[in-house]
Formats: C-alpha cells, structure tokens, sequence
C-alpha cells in the first residue's frame, strides 16, 4: 500500500481525495487518489523516482485544457503549476545571448500570459500570441498551443522533460511529431516537459506590446473570459472554423445542466455555475453528433479528458 509519508526527502506538499474542480479551469472534475505540488525540479525527481510503477501519474499545469471525469483518478497528480505557489524561485527563466537574438530558457509551470510579459520586457519579440493562450508552458509544448499564424513549437530550440524515474532529458524538435495542436515525443518512454529554450530575435517591442493589447482587447469583446471553461473546445477543420460550424447547427446555448454552448462564442463551452464534469462531456458529445449529422465534418476535441473517451 503506498503511503506518501514514507517517502525520503521530500520538499513538496501531498494531499489525499482530491477534488480537481479546485485546480481546472473548468471548476469541475472527479477525485484524485493522491496529488503532490513538487517545491523544484529537483524534489519533483526525488517524487518520480519513489512513487510506485504501478501507480499511474499525472502531470497538470493551469488545467486549462484538461479535464478529470467524474469518475476521478485513481493515481498522483503532479500540480506542476503549484510549484510557483511554494517556491517562486521554481518558475524560472533565464535568457542566453546569441549571435543574432537570443534563447529564452522558460519553466514550464510558468503561465503563458507571463512569459509573454517577460519576452517582450526583455526586448524579445515572436511570443506576443503566448499573451492570449491561459495556460502554463508545460500544456503549450504539450499541444503546440498558438494563435493566428503562430504557435509554440515555431520557436522551440530545445525542451527539457522528466521521465517516470526522474531523469532530466533534453530533445530537440526533430524528435517530436509535432503538427495542428500536437507535439507527441516519438520515443515510447513516458517523459513530461519541465521547460524549454526558445530561439527568439529582438525587436520592436512598441509594436509588440499593441499587438498585445489588440489580442487582450478581442478576448475580452469576443470570449467569454467570466464564465470558467477551457477556451477553445474542438480543434479548426482544415478551411473552416469549428466556432462558425457549431454555431450554424444552431447549437449556441445548448445546454445540460450548467454546461453550456457559450451565446457569446460556440467554440467554447462553460460552466454557468454547477456542471459536472459528465455534464460538459455531454454536451461536447452532442455537439459533435449534431455537427457530424448537418455537415459530415467530424470535429476533433482539443481538450483533453481523463477518465473516460470523449
């Protein structure tokens, strides 16, 4: 029987039966058996390195693409992000002189919006769409999350990931399938990203800093930032928008309990206060039944649910 307790040298924080509608953005989801906020990488591989193989694991960032089913998890979840909260010093970055601009060593439990701050701070420009992307970098390597016509791995030089013994490894982009909201490491070896080096260039950050506040601005006009959700729920066909196919199924403001197809933008679905994970799986469901049967397109999820298939 594992007991977190008998564990050696430990900085972190462990807890039992957790509720992760505390930690998704969703505010909702299933139990995990166990979770633990690592202090630093170093703690974080002393924890891999003890927890039993036959306990699954879980890393999770800001959870704003990922969602526990009801059904819980039944192994650790490793609260990446929650090392900021316990050790600030964690959520590093570090900037490497180069020839021609530089690289941007970035955590990867820091929040995009943040490292956007820092790049353009430090006179760095090409991460100004990281400003509108709510999640951590740890889930933006993870999905090659992007906006417009950039995305994350357009920058990468290099990742830093952890492996399930504990091991710090670096991969270059060459050893990634990376593709539309996908970077899947082509080895078999179960690895998570801890941080990555971004090849980035200086420039006008003036320009930068309104493109900044352009995108800020459409957010605030155009999503609806107050109700929780995950952003975007379904990845874009190839032409087309998943936004524009829902909402010409009539589908917004569909709901099942308190999970709803937003009025304000059909490619988002929220919680209007008390939806359960099953509610929101449901409605994607449907969503996507009545978009396959109108217009024989299949929309592919971009959130990620633990549990059970969508």
């Amino acid at each position: 029987m594992f007991n977190p307790n008998e564990m050696i040298g430990l900085q972190g924080k462990w807890q039992e039966n957790v509720s992760m509608a505390a930690y998704a953005s969703y505010r909702a989801g299933g139990i995990a058996r166990y979770t633990y906020s690592p202090f630093n990488i170093q703690d974080l591989s002393r924890s891999l390195a003890q927890i039993p193989k036959d306990l699954p694991v879980l890393f999770v960032g800001k959870s704003t693409n990922l969602l526990v089913s009801d059904l819980g998890f039944g192994g650790v979840v490793i609260l990446l992000a929650e090392m900021c909260c316990l050790n600030q010093n964690a959520c590093f970055f570090e900037i490497q002189e180069e020839k021609d601009g530089a690289l941007l060593h970035l955590s990867a439990a820091l929040s995009c919006p943040k490292a956007a701050q820092i790049a353009v701070t430090s006179g760095l420009i090409g991460l100004e769409f990281f400003a509108g992307i709510p999640g951590s970098i740890g889930g933006a390597l993870a999905m090659n999350a992007g906006s417009g016509k950039a995305s994350t791995w357009d920058y990468v030089a290099k990742a830093h990931m952890i492996n399930r013994d504990g091991v710090c490894i670096e991969k270059t982009p060459d050893q990634f399938d990376i593709g539309y909201r996908k970077a899947i490491v082509k080895s078999d070896e179960p690895a998570w990203f801890i941080g990555a080096e971004f090849r980035l260039c200086y420039g006008d950050t003036a320009t930068a800093k309104t493109q900044i506040e352009e995108m800020l601005n459409w957010r605030k006009q155009h999503q609806p930032l107050a109700l929780p959700s995950t952003g975007s729920v379904f990845k874009n066909p190839k032409g087309d928008s998943a936004g524009r196919l829902i909402e010409s199924c009539g589908l917004k403001g569909f709901h099942i309990g308190d999970a709803e197809v937003s009025q304000q933008h059909a490619n988002f679905i929220v919680n209007k206060g008390q939806a359960t994970a099953t509610d929101i799986v449901n409605v994607i469901r449907h969503v996507r039944k009545m978009v396959y049967e109108k217009t024989s397109i299949q929309l592919e999820p971009e959130l990620r649910l633990i549990g059970e298939a969508i």
